[in-house]
């Protein structure tokens, strides 16, 4: 619909008239100079449009620009709650499973074989050190792996890093 050349009322500028048109702005000349609005957003907050034969298609404009916008705001938010769940998932994926032991006996047997298996990867290795804390690797400083584990995660990190590295050694020394 071209609006250009039709009287419009703004409540703090007054009277002025519809003098460019795009598709998303119009431009409306007062008395004090042009300004430039958002349409058909304009006619939702700051413009009336004054001829009475248009002010029904004009409704009927911003109606289907809200309608619009609205399913295009479900869209993103969809697409955002897709996204935020999937990457959720991959963090779950990510996370290190602990078996749970089934007494103290089986957790200090588990413990001693992963102590052992460390210090025979650090003989192995030259003493190659790897600086464990409570959770997940961290980064590397210094040519060592920088990990955050609690105690749980620490005996089972201690035992799958020994044991790769061991079969890494095997697999290079074959």
């Amino acid at each position: 619909m071209d609006l250009t050349g039709k009287r419009v009322h703004h409540r703090s500028f007054g009277d002025g008239v519809i003098t460019e048109q795009k598709k998303t702005t119009i431009v409306v000349t007062f008395r004090d100079g042009a300004k430039m609005f958002s349409y058909p957003g304009c006619f939702q907050t700051y413009l009336k449009i004054l001829d009475t034969d248009l002010k029904e298609d004009v409704q009927e404009v911003v109606s289907q620009h809200e309608h619009a916008e609205t399913a295009e705001r479900k869209q993103r938010i969809n697409e955002l709650q897709t996204s935020i769940s999937s990457n959720r998932r991959q963090e779950k994926d990510k996370s290190v499973q602990i078996k749970p032991f089934a007494s103290v006996a089986d957790f200090c047997q588990a413990y001693r074989m992963a102590l052992s298996a460390e210090i025979s990867f650090i003989r192995m290795t030259g003493g190659k050190h790897i600086l464990l804390q409570e959770g997940k690797r961290i980064g590397r400083d210094n040519g060592q792996f920088v990990y955050l584990l609690d105690f749980l995660h620490l005996i089972h990190k201690i035992y799958s890093l020994s044991w790769q590295n061991q079969v890494l050694q095997t697999q290079n020394k074959l």
